[in-house]
């Protein structure tokens, strides 16, 4: 039986069950730049190295952060609280369900992640955590590289173009 452990910093309770806290996974938070809109100070931020979240285990699932379950898509262990519950003042009381990243988003990271050549390409390809794969589009990368992908059948076509539009790299990467 899958047992729930609970790495937020509060108690998630979903069917009347509440599941304490038993520590926080978090993700780093890293400032690229800072800038003024409407007088007010924005900062251009991603999110780096995951910590305090422990290796994966069989029948452990782990209650995480959105954030932390899209900076690990290759982990199959992560679940983050879904729509919420709240009673009749609007307050929260709980969570209907839990969220998890789609097999297809895990399978397609891990394999651009599998063909970088070198670190500077996976360290890249780690900055695309939080992107949907299934969809078309196409988007520049925080580095200045342009990745775009589009589905395919039995899996999705993906081309990565350097920032000076120089050079592309297209492989389709099996769902």
């Amino acid at each position: 039986m899958k047992k729930f452990v609970n790495l937020t910093p509060h108690a998630v309770t979903i069917n009347g069950e509440t599941i304490p806290s038993s520590g926080v996974a978090r993700c780093e938070e890293i400032t690229l730049g800072t800038t003024q809109v409407g007088g007010i100070k924005v900062d251009s931020r991603i999110y780096g190295k995951t910590v305090g979240l422990p290796d994966q285990q069989e029948d452990i699932c782990l209650i995480v952060s959105h954030i932390v379950a899209q900076n690990n898509p290759n982990r199959s262990d992560l679940f983050w609280p879904g729509a919420l519950k709240r009673d009749d003042h609007g307050n929260v009381i709980g969570v209907e369900s839990l969220n998890q990243l789609p097999r297809h988003n895990r399978s397609i990271l891990n394999g651009l992640y599998d063909q970088c050549e070198n670190q500077m390409d996976r360290d890249m390809v780690s900055n695309w955590k939080g992107l949907d794969f299934v969809s078309k589009f196409s988007e520049p990368m925080p580095d200045g590289t342009w990745f775009s992908g589009k589905p395919v059948e039995g899996g999705v076509e993906v081309a990565i173009t350097d920032k000076e539009m120089k050079w592309t790299k297209t492989f389709t990467i099996p769902v």
